[in-house]
């Protein structure tokens, strides 16, 4: 469960505003814990842990697919001047720096021009699209954006982890029975295994992705492959 700062208030008030990635920040907390249970540190007793650990640097997270057979594949947010429209043949599109109309202005200061669609785009409507995109793939863009042209949006990437919302109730801790009224949920982003549903010929077809996806971060600490909690609720992670 990924969350803000924002502190759950009392039964039935808003509280914790569920993130759709890990600041780096908390996968840096989760990995540096890890760190310190593996030299063994008491971190009930020890008097400050955060400062025998603050020395272990992480880089990271960078989202990312791991095939079957263990290669890994980068996937970086989507561009923000990409532009996802409902066009057969030309489906990505991209924003650049323009010119108002004669009955158009703003409150921009001058020499900052407003990013819009090329000419002939306005009557397009907006498509889903990847959040994510492969690494190469946004290397091309920067390179050159019309290196993707005629490209079905599919092929640029994926989306980003899907929410995974819980409900759950209050223990009332004296007794150990639950709180009249106490319910809440949690949500966190999912990282499992994805299923697909697609239209092959026009039949419809259900079935797991072959990969996962997972975090990817630099540690300058060895780490043995295990198990660590990342996030709330005490939901585990493996580290690979």
């Amino acid at each position: 469960v990924l969350r803000s700062g924002k502190a759950f208030g009392t039964v039935g008030a808003p509280g914790g505003d569920t993130l759709p990635f890990p600041l780096p920040a908390t996968l840096a907390g989760a990995l540096r814990g890890a760190c310190g249970d593996a030299r063994g540190i008491d971190f009930a007793k020890d008097t400050d842990p955060v400062a025998t650990l603050k020395d272990i640097r992480v880089r990271g997270p960078l989202f990312a697919r791991m095939s079957p057979n263990g290669q890994v594949s980068y996937l970086l947010p989507r561009p923000l001047d990409a532009v996802y429209l409902q066009h057969r043949n030309e489906p990505l599109r991209q924003l650049a720096p323009g010119a108002f109309g004669e009955d158009e202005h703003s409150d921009l200061p001058d020499g900052v021009a407003p990013l819009l669609l090329p000419s002939g785009s306005g009557k397009l409507k907006p498509a889903e699209g990847p959040d994510f995109w492969d690494w190469d793939k946004l290397v091309d863009w920067l390179v050159d954006p019309r290196q993707l042209d005629g490209r079905s949006l599919s092929t640029l990437g994926t989306f980003a982890p899907p929410v995974d919302v819980r409900t759950h109730v209050v223990i009332e801790r004296k007794h150990q029975h639950a709180l009249e009224g106490g319910l809440f949920q949690s949500a966190g982003a999912d990282f499992g295994p994805r299923c697909y549903d697609h239209r092959p010929h026009g039949r419809r077809r259900y079935g797991w992705e072959g990969g996962r996806y997972g975090l990817v971060a630099e540690v300058s600490e060895a780490l043995a492959p295990g198990y660590i909690k990342l996030g709330g609720e005490g939901r585990l992670a493996s580290i690979d």
